[in-house]
């Protein structure tokens, strides 16, 4: 799937915004295209973007930390 510039704009940042990926994913991105451009695209430096935290890693981190998700 060929995204616009544009477009992947606006899927990073309503991502970053707090919507959730099934709302994105059912507008019509596949899943690969999102979380590819959700964690910076090519890997080439110039075409590339800065990577965006993905929700699931905040809390499986904290989960490993034994923090508010995880043991207490």
């Amino acid at each position: 799937m060929s995204l616009s510039s544009e477009r992947i704009t606006r899927m990073r940042q309503l991502y970053a915004e707090g919507v959730p990926a099934a709302r994105m994913l059912a507008e019509e991105v596949d899943q690969h295209s999102l979380y590819y451009w959700l964690d910076g695209g090519p890997r080439d430096r110039a075409q590339g973007l800065p990577p965006i935290l993905r929700r699931g890693a905040q809390r499986r981190a904290a989960i490993r930390a034994g923090g508010r998700y995880g043991r207490r």
